[in-house]
């Protein structure tokens, strides 16, 4: 292989023990689809799964929690031998309380972007306060189910993605 010093330092600082394929909640309807692409994945040379889970396929109403959708796709990925980089999708899509939130708003309205839905505005104490019970419940169940096939997890959330939603503009 190359000598460390051939290869660019932005290279050499990465962690190069997992090559991930990103997936989808919405890409992955069932625990058989799961273990489908987790094979497809192995094949290809994959040895981890980038996994993004929207809100709405773990928390169906308001502060109660359903981990059963997460828990079969979870568990196809590791009875494939892959490991899991985990991030709750903190978008509306198909979330039925969303009404109940906070949502990033202008004066050209509320912003969504299509398949992804609105998104939270960080601004409001009771929308924080929900998300915060939220990703508290999403970590405790991840680190207890999970952790020795997880190899990091993280938030995905969305700010204004359009210059013209931008708070530099109007």
């Amino acid at each position: 292989g190359p000598d460390a010093y051939d290869v660019p330092a932005a290279v050499q600082m990465r962690d190069n023990r997992y090559v991930y394929l990103t997936l989808w909640s919405w890409q992955i309807p069932s625990e058989e689809e799961a273990a489908a692409y987790a094979q497809k994945a192995l094949d290809c040379g994959f040895t981890a799964i980038d996994f993004g889970v929207l809100w709405a396929r773990f928390e169906p109403l308001q502060g109660r929690f359903d981990w059963d959708y997460l828990d079969a796709v979870m568990k196809a990925f590791s009875d494939k031998g892959l490991k899991v980089s985990l991030q709750p999708l903190l978008w509306t899509k198909d979330l039925s309380w969303a009404e109940d939130l906070a949502l990033q708003e202008t004066e050209l309205g509320v912003y969504s972007v299509e398949g992804r839905g609105s998104f939270l505005s960080f601004t409001d104490g009771e929308t924080l306060s929900v998300v915060k019970n939220t990703l508290q419940s999403f970590a405790l169940h991840a680190s207890t189910n999970y952790g020795p096939f997880l190899t990091r997890w993280g938030v995905r959330l969305s700010c204004f993605g359009e210059f013209d939603y931008s708070v530099n503009e109007g």
